[in-house]
């Protein structure tokens, strides 16, 4: 704990010290260096990440750039400090107990969060994050497929203190969500109590907890989402001077959003909405040419994420995040105007806006007088509304998002629908009604995004694992609102009675709710264990090691949550440890079965290392013979080397199982093979002989189509329509015409088998190497799949699909068909990118 302390702090002064320039520029009269310190750390994130990013995306130059501005910075507030404008110095306090409780809500806070998740096995997103920052360190090479912010994070951590502490970054993050509702909520007047208590609420909430250790980019994405806020409501509200460096500062925090996920151009939404009350609401209006600029910035900094997803990662930002969250004609019409792609037409649709609304913002002609109506309070009045009615669909319909909303608290919800729907009526000004506006545009957006995303209801081995989709914004937004409306509500509480009552009885449900949950989170650390067991694999292998992961049965590890271990341990032995494990490439769909390796998958590896023969094996073991068993062929030699015993502690659904400890035994071998074992063998990763192209560039799967012969394993008989899967995973090899050149586009038309009242299936489908996304299938859809040039081999395209929900309609009782019905394939059509 003292090591994860020492590291936090570390993390915590550096970002401090690296974002001062910018809250420097920030400050406004009469705010002091507490405030200023506060307002650094999130920003001296922001920095440091976005830096990193311009470093792995645009190269060195791009870093020095960053630099030259960040030292700009720095003589400008040195100059600004000299000329007298200091910020005011921290006086004694007043009250004494307050002072104290401060003090002890900041000491509980972090002695909650000083745990160090050790997520290197490769089993979900913060495994891919912690592998891909690890690997970044090892050998400077950055392959993240997803939005880059939060691996080069934990690149930081990796690279100061080792791979061994990767994750003691992220508690910084939740420290940087509580100093950031403290700073907002202050400087909208929240008394000082109020803003402790918020902060206490947010400090003992076991979702803020959880995900202020957890390494998933919602650790992140929550407090950049209330600076964000913060910043939006201080270019509205901040005198003249001020107003550059808080649109610049925006600037920053909205390109890291939208380079933090997939989600953040969404950010333009809740913009536009402003924009369009302070035209159409009287009372607003004398905020219009503001908010115009600030959509300006909010439009070219979600600008930015937007280009490098369908630059860098099409995979992940085309395929799986606007296919899945965007309607489906709406993604037609943007592929049908080339937005989808690198081209003049995106680069149009970014920078037109951002001219447009610049010009609107210098255009406008002030209004300082202001007309007072009724429409704030009545859009405060319908923002509750649609809250509560949203809340309420979320549960009748048994949406996934609903169950969340339980869990973190229907309270918070409540507490905040009223707060939109009364606070408007206290006419505190255009930039606080809009702010307002903004966190309940916010709410619901994601609610309804994430509703649609998540489906029903549906477990997950991992504790809480849904819920990190609304502690991103949807429960800070909720908190940060409940406590304006409960400071509005105190002064007309009239006696010392009922105010004393009401504080006791919120906090006692508040700790209530919390006690339980936080005291099993803190009784233990996720994946612990886990970076041990894998370095003492990794030991045993000598510089120049070829290995395989193998198991004795090929069954899955009971407990564990997840069907193999081969993701688990071979895939961080390769990226983490740097160690050739020929098949934890993830060359296969990722949630298939452990391979029981014998002489002839042996030999089918060894023909992807010519010239090798000799091996080290790690096997897992099981229930069946160990491979020194099934090696019996002549020529075939094989060495116990040694074993290694790995216990993983996790905490799983339900959450009263408490903290399971998962045991893992593995044995490690070395396999010598007979010299010619492998040449008449192909590498698994090369694709088959090409079969016939067709004349169109569309294949149909149907009976009679010759098509069908490209159909590979898992695949049931073709019927008159298209072909079922049959089974978790089914593979296809689309011969390329001979001129093909480059990456290509394919369109997958498909459906899935869906039993009645059953739920949509979800489908990942890899190209090579490469993971081209995962959908939820339910009725017949088209799959957009953008395939990089590297996943093109011998002229052809290999495509794996994973249905890990497949089940047959005679386990669901519609009919005697024992096939496990996954997808059906249709057809699938060709073109360029």
């Amino acid at each position: 704990m003292l090591t994860t302390l020492g590291i936090v702090v570390f993390f915590s002064v550096a970002a401090t010290i690296v974002g001062l320039p910018v809250a420097l520029r920030l400050r406004r009269d009469g705010e002091g260096w507490a405030r200023v310190a506060a307002d650094a750390l999130p920003l001296g994130i922001v920095l440091a990440t976005l830096t990193g990013t311009a470093g792995v995306w645009l190269g060195w130059p791009a870093v020095v750039v960053c630099m030259i501005g960040w030292v700009s910075l720095v003589v400008l507030a040195v100059l600004r400090l000299r000329h007298g404008d200091a910020p005011v110095r921290p006086t004694r306090p007043r009250r004494i107990w307050f002072a104290i409780l401060v003090v002890v809500t900041a000491v509980g806070a972090v002695v909650l969060r000083l745990h160090e998740v050790e997520f290197v096995p490769w089993v979900g997103d913060m495994g891919a994050y912690v592998n891909w920052a690890n690997e970044f360190v090892r050998s400077g090479l950055f392959t993240a497929n997803w939005p880059p912010l939060f691996p080069l994070l934990l690149t930081g951590s990796a690279a100061v203190f080792g791979t061994a502490h990767t994750t003691a970054i992220v508690a910084v993050c939740g420290f940087a969500l509580l100093t950031s509702v403290a700073v907002l909520l202050s400087r909208l007047g929240v008394p000082s109590g109020f803003v402790l208590a918020a902060v206490a609420v947010l400090a003992i909430h076991p979702h803020v907890i959880w995900y202020a250790t957890f390494p998933s980019s919602e650790a992140l994405n929550a407090p950049l989402f209330v600076v964000w806020a913060g910043l939006v409501h201080a270019t509205l509200a901040v005198p003249r001077r001020i107003l550059p460096a808080t649109l610049g500062a925006q600037l920053l925090v909205i390109t890291a959003l939208s380079l933090l996920r997939g989600s953040g151009v969404f950010f333009i939404v809740p913009i536009v909405t402003l924009l369009v009350a302070t035209l159409a609401v009287p009372d607003w209006r004398a905020a219009r040419r503001r908010t115009a600029a600030t959509a300006a910035v909010t439009v070219l900094g979600a600008g930015v994420g937007y280009w490098y997803g369908i630059a860098k990662i099409p995979g992940y930002f085309v395929d799986m995040q606007v296919a899945n969250l965007v309607p489906g004609p709406l993604v037609n019409m943007l592929q049908t105007f080339g937005l989808l792609d690198m081209g003049p037409a995106a680069v149009a649709a970014i920078l037109l806006p951002v001219i447009l609304l610049s010009t609107v913002a210098w255009r406008l002609p002030d209004t300082r007088a202001v007309r007072l109506t009724r429409a704030p309070a009545s859009l405060g009045i319908s923002a509750g509304i649609v809250i509560l009615l949203a809340t309420v669909a979320c549960l009748a319909a048994g949406a996934l998002t609903g169950g969340i909303l339980v869990r973190i608290g229907l309270g918070f919800v409540i507490a905040a629908a009223v707060t939109f729907a009364l606070l408007p009526r206290a006419r505190r000004g255009a930039s606080f009604d809009l702010l307002l506006m903004l966190f309940a545009v916010s709410i619901v957006m994601f609610l309804a995004l994430h509703t649609v995303r998540l489906g029903p209801d549906r477990g997950h081995s991992f504790y809480i694992y849904w819920d990190r989709y609304l502690v991103s914004e949807v429960l800070p937004a909720l908190i940060i609102v409940s406590a304006l409306g409960a400071a509005a509500l105190w002064p007309l509480l009239r006696s010392r009675a009922l105010k004393a009552t009401s504080a006791a009885v919120a906090g006692a449900a508040i700790v209530g709710m919390s006690a339980g949950p936080v005291a099993l989170q803190s009784s233990g650390t996720e994946m612990a264990g886990a970076y041990d067991f894998t370095g003492r694999l990794a030991a045993w292998a000598e510089p120049g090691d070829t290995a395989m992961w193998s198991s004795t049965d090929g069954a899955g590890v009971v407990g564990w949550g997840f069907p193999n271990t081969w993701m688990s341990f071979a895939v961080p032995l390769r990226r983490t440890f740097g160690i050739d494990v020929i098949n934890g490439g993830q060359g296969r769909p990722n949630f298939s079965n452990d391979e029981v390796l014998d002489e002839e998958l042996v030999s089918d590896y060894l023909a992807c290392r010519p010239g090798v023969n000799e091996v080290l094996v790690y096997e897992l073991s099981g229930t069946g013979p160990t491979i020194g068993q099934r090696l019996d062929e002549p020529g075939w030699s094989t060495e116990k080397l040694g074993f290694e015993r790995g216990v993983v502690t996790v905490l799983h659904q339900p959450a009263s199982q408490g903290w399971l400890p998962i045991g893992f035994d593995v044995t490690v071998w070395r396999v010598t093979a007979p010299v010619d074992a492998s040449e008449t063998d192909e590498c698994p990763t090369t694709a088959p002989p090409p079969a016939a192209v067709p004349a169109d560039p569309t294949w149909a799967f149907h009976a009679g189509s010759a098509a069908v012969g490209m159909l590979g394993d898992g695949w049931s008989e073709p019927e008159s329509w298209g072909t079922w899967s049959d089974g978790g995973e089914a593979s296809v090899h689309l011969a390329l015409p001979e001129s093909w050149s480059g990456a290509a586009r394919l369109a997958a038309n498909l459906e899935a088998y869906v039993p009645t009242g059953g739920n949509a299936q979800r489908v990942q489908v890899h190209a090579g190497n490469n993971l081209l996304g995962e959908w939820m299938v339910g009725s017949a859809t088209t799959l957009n799949l953008q395939i990089p040039t590297t996943a093109i081999a011998r002229g052809g395209i290999d495509l794996t699909f994973s249905m890990p929900d497949a089940v047959s309609p005679a386990d669901s009782g519609e009919s005697a068909d024992e096939r496990m019905l996954g997808v059906g394939l249709r057809s699938i059509t060709l073109s360029a990118p």
